[in-house]
């Protein structure tokens, strides 16, 4: 039972390997694609947006879909998105339509892969396997995330953007080792909440004013940290960066990512979550305000270090802000739909301002949101100790 379930983690580990890498190659690139075939900053934001849009209405009832249906079977229709992904791609110049649909099939297989894939995780029954498998998913996807934009771009300055879609397109298929997983676990009907059941603990949630607090946090920052994936690429384009450049950039900002976590949980352990969430809002400002400002490469790899770091701090903070009010999977579900309805609004938002005023004040919008949500925060934080005494 060990040896299959070491396996299970090996299966699991190298199909999120294999996911972050394709998508470390892709994201860069779909705002630089959609500004080559001459769409707007609006319509780029619309295409960013549309990856997050089943995502953001999914999010939630996934959950109860995969218990019906099984975490391997679910786990293959996300593969079967990528790879639907990828082709569309590749015939996407060929209308709005296409590009939408080909977003759309994206997100739905990044979040079938996310959420099934810590569901299996989650069914261990031990501690250390259930550990260990987060700890082995984390250490994958943090390696596609650091090769992915580097061989992007790399094979965009050397052969242009068909052959990066098509081995992205080869790099999904290598995700169907997940046949060889166990079928994982159903739960039985009588374990799943009503309908009913589940809205009234949602209302009963969204009540607590610290979590409606640790979702503002978390909506805020990936609004921000957004800009990432749909005008930065571009920014980075207007400074005169090549392809290579820009993912060789981009994996910086996953490298400093990766490194703090390691050590943010013995952080948590020792620092307050006010002066951890402080620290962190001061780096994605700074992280995020500074990068229209420079133009050398040295200098905004240090910046996007800085925003790496601020990133990589904020989601196991948030998660554990949101655990700190309840351990239940529907606050996580909860979170999780934060986090793709800011991911949806980001580009649409952020490619109205760069219409209206230019790429660089996306970029100081995004800062001075944060900006405004830090003060909120600061006041909240304040009333409540005034409160307790």
């Amino acid at each position: 039972m060990t040896e299959s379930r070491i396996f299970d983690l090996r299966l699991l580990a190298c199909l999120y390997f294999f996911h972050f890498l394709r998508h470390g190659m892709i994201f860069p690139l779909i705002p630089l694609y959609a500004h080559e075939l001459g769409y707007s900053p609006s319509t780029i934001g619309l295409i960013i947006g549309s990856f997050n849009f089943l995502a953001m209405l999914l999010a939630i009832p996934i959950g109860g879909i995969t218990d019906r249906i099984g975490v391997r079977r679910m786990l293959l229709f996300g593969v079967c998105s990528n790879i639907i992904h990828s082709l569309l791609l590749i015939v996407s110049a060929s209308g709005l339509g296409l590009f939408l649909a080909a977003q759309l099939c994206g997100g739905l297989g990044f979040l079938l892969i996310i959420v099934c894939t810590q569901t299996y995780v989650t069914g261990f029954e031990e501690t250390a396997f259930r550990e260990k498998g987060f700890g082995l998913i984390s250490l994958t996807s943090a390696l596609g995330q650091m090769i992915g934009p580097i061989l992007g771009g790399w094979l965009l300055s050397l052969a242009g953007y068909g052959p990066v879609f098509a081995l992205s397109a080869g790099a999904a298929c290598l995700g169907f080792c997940v046949l060889g997983l166990r079928q994982g676990s159903r739960r039985s009907q009588e374990e799943k909440p009503s309908l009913s059941e589940t809205m009234t603990e949602i209302r009963s949630l969204l009540a607590r004013p610290y979590l409606a607090v640790a979702l503002l946090v978390c909506f805020s920052i990936i609004f921000a940290y957004s800009l990432r994936s749909s005008f930065l690429p571009l920014l980075l384009q207007e400074k005169g960066i090549s392809p290579g450049g820009i993912g060789l950039l981009l994996s910086m900002f996953a490298v400093s990512m990766t490194l703090v976590r390691f050590a943010i949980g013995r952080l948590m352990g020792v620092v307050s979550r006010e002066w951890l969430l402080a620290v962190t809002m001061f780096l994605l400002i700074i992280g995020i305000g500074m990068l229209p400002l420079f133009a050398s490469r040295t200098v905004l790899a240090a910046v996007l270090l800085v925003f790496g770091l601020g990133f990589g701090m904020s989601q196991p903070l948030t998660m554990v802000m949101v655990s700190d009010v309840s351990h239940s999977g529907l606050a996580m579900g909860i979170r999780f739909s934060a986090i793709n309805l800011a991911a949806f609004l980001s580009p649409l938002v952020m490619g109205g301002v760069v219409n209206g005023l230019g790429l660089d004040w996306a970029f100081y919008s995004g800062s001075g949101w944060l900006v405004l949500v830090s003060l909120l925060i600061a006041a909240y934080t304040l009333h409540r100790r005034k409160k307790r005494g």
